[in-house]
């Protein structure tokens, strides 16, 4: 559909098919009376962007809703470009009206499939250069058009990312075949989540390729993959720790035992201790246990008034709790066979405190027995002292050292307090 202006303007010439799409007839589509037709919320743009053109002399191009015959309001494209007599006087614009209304609800028709898609989709030339992204990527980046299109895509890539995806973006167009990827993309707030990015090739004959691309969030199922690992790789170490611990003490009880009921009695007792430190473990995802619940735990059967413990509680990781956990059974197990709970009157008095020291905290725990039979120091050292004063002081790193005074066994036990151990309060 043809038309034709004067230099002011006003239109001076439509084609018939113009009058027969509108419903106006000549005289009223002539002039200005064009602007009836466009819709109200459209025409305020549609005459700027003339008027502009006009006065600059220059070619233009809009799409505005024009009122059918039917009273309906269809999609056009109305393209103008400037004509000039031979002296180089302006004579007016020479233009077009094309309906693309079919062409656009074809559009609004993709557009909502791909704003439904719960990912990132885009287009990009054979170049590289993106044309279209869904309006996903706006609302998640925070850009523009004007601010990612054709590669402004790129700035919301992760720093330690970019390089690797615009190599492997250029090497896949250079093959003209698909990839996929993950890299991380920065949101509008600033965080980078990761996305798994796919894009293949679109091939049609006689034009050069193009691609369609998508970009699928997959940072909850990243992280879940990291903990995986670290959680994996946690209970590698503790299986092993653990293996070692039992194998030491088999090898250890082994060395002492006169027969093989000795053997099997003393293992069989470190197990249980090592399985009861390993359930308050396990009750806090062994990230450690408290130190008041080891010594509640070594020495529940004589709970009373014949067990007085005192001390800030503190909070010992999985080493040290293991380690605290099998040297108190050691002692409560040595003052029930011989010491102060062998007997009805004899006690215990277990404390503890934090001290200064070096870089750190030190925990000094002492360990004294009385009222229960007069002690001697023994003629040669068993498997349970060896235990406590070389294993124990080494898997602490500090020290145990034992006493034998008449009035019962004394133990102190010195090592550094971990990062992980807190004093409350």
């Amino acid at each position: 559909m043809i038309w034709v202006t004067a230099p002011d303007g006003r239109c001076t010439y439509v084609h018939r098919a113009c009058c027969q799409l509108t419903g106006l007839s000549e005289a009223e589509a002539l002039g200005f009376g064009w602007l009836d037709v466009i819709h109200p919320d459209d025409r305020a743009e549609a005459l700027r962007i003339y008027r502009a053109a006009n006065a600059a002399r220059t070619p233009f191009q809009l799409e505005y809703r024009f009122r059918s015959a039917s009273g309906d309001y269809r999609w056009a494209m109305g393209v103008g470009n400037p004509w000039f007599a031979e002296d180089g006087a302006f004579l007016g614009h020479i233009g077009s009206v094309v309906d693309i209304h079919d062409r656009w609800e074809m559009e609004e028709r993709f557009r909502a499939l791909t704003n439904c898609v719960p990912a990132f989709v885009w287009f990009a030339s054979q170049g590289g250069e993106i044309h279209y992204l869904n309006d996903r990527w706006y609302e998640y980046t925070g850009q523009t058009p004007q601010e990612a299109l054709p590669n402004g895509w790129t700035e919301t890539i992760h720093p330690d990312d970019v390089d690797a995806v615009l190599q492997v973006w250029a090497d896949t167009r250079a093959r003209g075949e698909g990839y996929e990827m993950p890299f991380r993309i920065r949101r509008r707030d600033g965080e980078f989540r990761w996305y798994m990015v796919r894009a293949d090739p679109m091939h049609a004959a006689g034009r050069e390729i193009r691609w369609v691309g998508t970009s699928i969030d997959i940072h909850d199922l990243k992280c879940a993959e990291e903990r995986q690992t670290l959680l994996i790789n946690e209970l590698n170490h503790r299986v092993k720790n653990t293996l070692a611990t039992v194998q030491s003490l088999a090898s250890q009880i082994l060395q002492a035992s006169p027969s093989r009921e000795h053997f099997r009695a003393g293992f069989e007792d470190r197990l249980v201790s090592l399985a009861q430190a390993h359930e308050l473990l396990t009750a806090s995802s062994w990230s450690g246990a408290w130190l008041s619940d080891l010594v509640a735990r070594a020495l529940a059967p004589w709970s009373g008034e014949r067990i007085d413990v005192q001390g800030a509680d503190l909070w010992l990781d999985p080493t040290q709790a293991a380690s605290i956990s099998m040297a108190l059974h050691e002692l409560a197990t040595n003052a029930a066979k011989y010491g102060a709970l062998s007997e009805g009157v004899g006690r215990v008095l277990i404390r503890w405190a934090c001290e200064s020291g070096g870089a750190g905290k030190i925990v000094r725990l002492r360990w004294e027995e009385h009222g229960g039979p007069l002690v001697s120091p023994p003629n040669r050292r068993g498997f349970g002292s060896r235990l406590l004063e070389r294993a124990l002081g080494r898997e602490l790193q500090g020290a145990v050292v034992l006493g034998f005074p008449p009035e019962g066994v004394q133990c102190t036990i010195t090592f550094p307090l971990r990062p992980s151990g807190t004093i409350p309060g």
